[in-house]
């Protein structure tokens, strides 16, 4: 009797890119069905109405694909019982970074009062206003 594949449902954080190529070559290769493995690489919707971390506490995934900093957010959250758990970096090096216009801001007060695009996480502000209030300013963002 043939033994079933265990099914594991990966949520990617972006489109998939460079950062997902040894998921995809693995895949393309046999190697999780080598292993008795069916993986399912899930990208996020058009609007990413869910983050990965998201989709994992609600369990619409087994693994998720996230940012250093969602760990951070979640071990820190007291709103939720849920804790994630990092178990391998697919950079040797955290890929976030605040950046500006080179002419624009040399110091962190200065982006006091500035206005700031991200992609919304819930913990961006508190960092943001830590950086400012720790360079001289008021943390006001």
């Amino acid at each position: 009797m043939a033994k079933s594949k265990a099914t594991i449902r990966v949520a990617l954080d972006w489109t998939p890119n460079t950062i997902h190529s040894g998921l995809f070559l693995a895949q393309s290769n046999g190697f999780y069905s080598g292993a008795g493995i069916d993986v399912h690489l899930l990208q996020p919707d058009n609007l990413y109405s869910k983050t990965p971390a998201k989709k994992l506490e609600e369990g619409e995934v087994d693994l998720a694909i996230c940012p250093s900093e969602s760990v951070i957010a979640y071990a820190e959250s007291s709103k939720s019982d849920f804790k994630l758990q990092a178990i391998y970096a697919i950079l040797q090096k955290d890929a976030s970074a605040i950046v500006s216009r080179k002419d624009g801001y040399g110091r962190c007060r200065d982006l006091e009062n500035a206005v700031y695009g991200s992609y919304n996480a819930r913990y961006e502000d508190a960092i943001v206003k830590h950086m400012i209030s720790h360079g001289g300013g008021d943390g006001i963002s």
